[in-house]
């Protein structure tokens, strides 16, 4: 499983999604798929997308590609929420628990790109810049999951900024008026001209 989420912003999050199923363990298992099956179950999770299936012997498996509001895409959630300017991600593995479980992956990686700083991210999962990456299956077996938190866009950090630099600009102001005030009237209360 491979799967590539990029969050530009609520209505714009694109995807890529590699999905596959040894041919040998699930016909040992009793659940032979074909990569058609696969597919028609994948892509119903997603509103929009391409699906491509494929069969190269001893996967089978379902590519899925596109991009789609982040409330339209299932089995994750990915939520912006406006008060605190911050985007949560979540994926359970509470889905997939009765078919699968982590040792059956023999390849496992979610990555997530926010458009803002990484606040905070579960398991064993990596950072690097705006992405959260998870390796290991057993975080998404984990009782939160997949979770990650970050900000959309550079976060409160720019808003901060911007008010620090109005409020320093009026302080500017302000004390340049009362400079050019106080210093004539000092200048003539000392019999300054």
């Amino acid at each position: 499983m491979n799967m590539n989420f990029n969050i530009r912003d609520a209505e714009h999050v694109d995807f890529a999604m590699d999905l596959a199923i040894n041919k040998e363990l699930a016909d040992q298992a009793g659940r032979p798929v074909d990569s058609e099956d696969l597919c028609n179950q994948d892509s119903r999770a997603l509103a929009q997308g391409e699906v491509k299936s494929y069969d190269d012997g001893n996967f089978v498996g379902c590519k899925i590609s596109g991009s789609a509001a982040a409330n339209l895409i299932k089995y994750q959630n990915i939520d912006l929420d406006e008060e605190t300017n911050e985007w949560t991600f979540q994926m359970l593995g509470t889905d997939i628990a009765e078919h699968f479980q982590a040792d059956n992956f023999s390849e496992f990686k979610i990555m997530v790109t926010f458009p803002g700083k990484i606040l905070s991210h579960s398991g064993s999962s990596t950072v690097n810049g705006h992405t959260v990456t998870w390796s290991d299956p057993k975080d998404l077996f984990s009782a939160g999951g997949l979770k990650a938190t970050a900000y959309n866009g550079n976060g409160p950090g720019v808003d901060w900024l911007l008010l620090a630099g109005i409020i320093a600009s009026a302080l500017t102001v302000i004390a340049f008026m009362v400079l050019s005030v106080v210093k004539p009237r000092h200048q003539k209360l000392n019999g300054e001209q």
